[in-house]
């Protein structure tokens, strides 16, 4: 009897495991058979990583550069996790010099994927987030992947980052980009966690520092402070709630008027906010009750900081209350109504993006293959080039042994061209004067009488 109970409790926990941590896509989006197929490749096969890997460092040392195809080849065939550090490296480095142009999108989805893999989810993070260094950015199949992980863990905090991302290209035009990243902002702003740069921030503002004690700091230039509100955004608010918002004005219905309303909240833009929801007054559109409960914190958190726009927000709530009064504020759980819409979304594009990324992989193949040839004959070239150049030289220098009695006279002229001496006057002697002529009489100068 007991061991039944105890087989019974074990099926229930394995089950609500299960459950937490299910996925949201099928198995078969992975499409791991379709991208394990590249490492069947002539090329790659050939390739060791750690030769490869010393032969770029020494391209990069020598002459500054290496070409976008072999960091794709040393990408793909990459399976190590402990040998991140030496792709972003190069990457790094392809970035910071005049190859930066050939990187290709088989490496940035490899690279995407290797530490997706490898479980480095903090690391990848990071190089998304710094596009000026590395510049990796996210395909539709890989931000969609990492999503569903992240959603999947339930760290509604990195998935609020990775939609975040998608909102500074201002690319939603997949249905199933747009609606996990819908979901995610949506139960980020339910429960708003600090991201690690944030509190990595705060933590060097709050250690002692004398105030006596002057630091200077020296900088090349100094830029003119500008803000773009785009690219500059570095609260996490403010990013979900830009984002929120711009998907909220794709979707024209109460969850789309919901997540603009939270969004322009979180992103503190109180008289747009204003102006909206006295334009949904004036059309008897609805919205959620939600969001007054997740800009109550927003709203106290905004008259301590900005007392500026203090009036603003007051007449904001003013008008959130008027719509509940006139009962334009459904009492309808928008983030179940999200998920739902995720997960219809899924269901109606995920197997067409499976296929589609399976023949992305087969071009991707043949491009490789393509580009490697033509890598090879351009090294041949230029082989044969030197090489000419090479024989030229030892050519004219036969040339000159063979005929050097005949040429003697040229030869002399030219050594005495190249190392004719110079008079150098030494500190400490005297320069003697230029004689004048004794002779010499300047002419009379007679003024001209006016008339």
């Amino acid at each position: 009897m007991w061991s039944i109970l105890r087989t019974l409790k074990s099926i229930s926990r394995n089950v609500q495991s299960k459950s937490a941590f299910r996925n949201y896509l099928s198995s078969a989006y992975t499409c791991q058979d379709a991208w394990n197929q590249r490492l069947e490749s002539p090329i790659l096969k050939k390739i060791n990583e750690t030769d490869l890997f010393f032969d770029l460092e020494n391209q990069f040392q020598q002459h500054g550069k290496a070409h976008g195809i072999d960091i794709d080849l040393f990408t793909n065939i990459l399976t190590e996790p402990e040998r991140s550090d030496e792709i972003e490296d190069l990457l790094y480095k392809l970035r910071l010099s005049p190859e930066a142009c050939s990187l290709l999108p088989s490496t940035q989805h490899a690279f995407i994927r290797f530490l997706v893999d490898g479980n480095k989810s903090d690391d990848l993070l990071r190089v998304l987030d710094d596009r000026l260094n590395y510049g990796i950015f996210m395909d539709d199949y890989t931000c969609i992947l990492l999503l569903d992980k992240f959603l999947r863990e339930e760290n509604f905090k990195d998935s609020a980052r990775v939609a975040t991302l998608q909102m500074l290209q201002e690319d939603f035009s997949h249905p199933m980009v747009k609606s996990m990243s819908l979901y995610a902002c949506l139960k980020y702003s339910v429960s708003p966690n600090p991201w690690a740069e944030e509190t990595k921030a705060e933590s060097e503002s709050t250690e002692d520092v004398d105030e006596d004690e002057i630091v200077k700091l020296r900088v090349p230039y100094i830029r003119n402070y500008y803000f773009d509100d785009h690219f500059d955004l570095r609260i996490p608010s403010h990013l979900v709630g830009k984002t929120l918002w711009m998907i909220g004005c794709e979707i024209p219905d109460a969850v789309g008027n919901t997540c603009q309303i939270i969004g322009l909240g979180m992103y503190n833009k109180w008289d747009r906010l204003k102006q909206f929801l006295g334009g949904l007054l004036e059309s008897k559109q609805n919205a959620h009750q939600i969001c007054i409960s997740i800009l109550a914190s927003t709203i106290g958190n905004a008259k301590q900081n900005t007392p500026d726009s203090i009036e603003v927000i007051e007449e904001v709530e003013k008008l959130l209350e008027k719509m509940n009064s006139q009962n334009q504020l459904l009492e309808d759980d928008v983030i179940e109504l999200a998920k739902n819409q995720m997960l219809e979304s899924i269901k109606n594009h995920e197997k067409s993006t499976i296929d589609s990324q399976v023949q992305i992989y087969a071009e991707w193949e043949k491009q490789r293959e393509r580009l490697v040839n033509e890598h090879i004959e351009m090294l041949k070239r230029d082989r044969i080039a030197a090489e000419i150049e090479q024989t030229k030289k030892e050519i004219q220098e036969k040339e000159e042994e063979l005929f050097f009695f005949e040429n003697e006279d040229k030869l002399d002229l030219l050594i005495e061209r190249k190392y004719k001496p110079r008079f150098i006057t030494w500190p400490g002697t005297i320069k003697k004067k230029r004689e004048t002529h004794v002779e010499y009489v300047p002419p009379e100068i007679e003024k001209r009488r006016e008339n």
